[in-house]
């Protein structure tokens, strides 16, 4: 995807969590979210692409404390 988007000569993009299946995460699911985001951050900017990750509501992380444990 990184490819794709250097094409064009983007040189940021975001994306977001997935749609919430479940009514609550584990501590150890939302580390899994963060190490997985950090890993797609490190190989985008290694083709010149920053990375943003866009939380949104209906997604497993759309709340202020949700956001707090990704980061």
């Amino acid at each position: 995807m990184g490819k794709i988007l250097k094409n064009p000569g983007s040189s940021v993009s975001a994306f977001g969590a997935k749609d919430r299946h479940q009514k609550s995460y584990s501590l150890d699911d939302y580390k899994d979210m963060a190490q997985i985001a950090n890993e797609i951050g490190k190989r985008l900017l290694d083709i010149g692409i920053k990375y943003c990750f866009h939380q949104h509501t209906g997604t497993t992380v759309e709340t202020e404390e949700e956001i707090y444990i990704c980061s």
